[in-house]
């Protein structure tokens, strides 16, 4: 009876290392073991390794898992600034400093204060993660007619500042609140310097 045998050829490669290999298999399942085989060290070195990834991807999990649960506890903008009341605080208290301002004044004298009052407050508690939804013009929309220059936003800001201060806001609050602000300059302001 004669046995059926089954190369192996003669360079393999083993976890990415070149071996000589002089095994053959044959039906009944024996093996001839591979001459130049992994040493113990060898493969203790590739089972330190992937012991080694299996542990940084467990502490990246963890540490994704703890970052997305602060982040989920950590109160929205809109509630830092003191829910509906605080933010309506924050809008009367602006208004009150932009009549004040000589150079402001002209562009709030002529409004409706009480409906200019809800519509800033919808803007404002829209904008930082509250319940309320805006329906008015977008920014650009809403300030094109105005002309107003980089000297004026700065007032304007100045003014918000002031106010958001006023409320009790902390000065991380108050620096995303400024953040926000500036991140509209490029629509609102439209007079060029000359």
């Amino acid at each position: 009876m004669s046995v059926a045998k089954y190369e192996i050829p003669e360079k393999t490669s083993i976890l990415g290392n070149s071996v000589s290999v002089s095994a053959s298999l044959n039906r009944t399942g024996r093996t001839d073991y591979p001459v130049d085989r992994p040493t113990r060290r060898t493969t203790s070195f590739h089972m330190k390794l992937c012991s080694l990834c299996c542990a940084v991807a467990l502490v990246m999990s963890f540490s994704a898992n703890s970052w997305a649960a602060e982040e989920a506890q950590q109160p929205s903008l809109f509630e830092r600034l003191g829910g509906t009341e605080g933010i309506e605080f924050i809008v009367s208290n602006t208004l009150e400093r932009h009549l004040e301002n000589p150079t402001l004044a002209p562009y709030f004298a002529h409004l409706d204060h009480e409906w200019f009052h809800q519509t800033i407050v919808a803007f404002f508690s829209t904008g930082t993660g509250g319940p309320a939804k805006y329906t008015g013009a977008d920014v650009k929309t809403a300030h094109a007619h105005l002309n107003i220059s980089d000297e004026v936003f700065d007032l304007a800001i100045v003014d918000i500042k002031a106010a958001v201060k006023a409320s009790g806001a902390t000065q991380e609050t108050l620096s995303e609140v400024v953040g926000i602000l500036e991140s509209f300059r490029p629509v609102v302001v439209t007079q060029k310097e000359e």
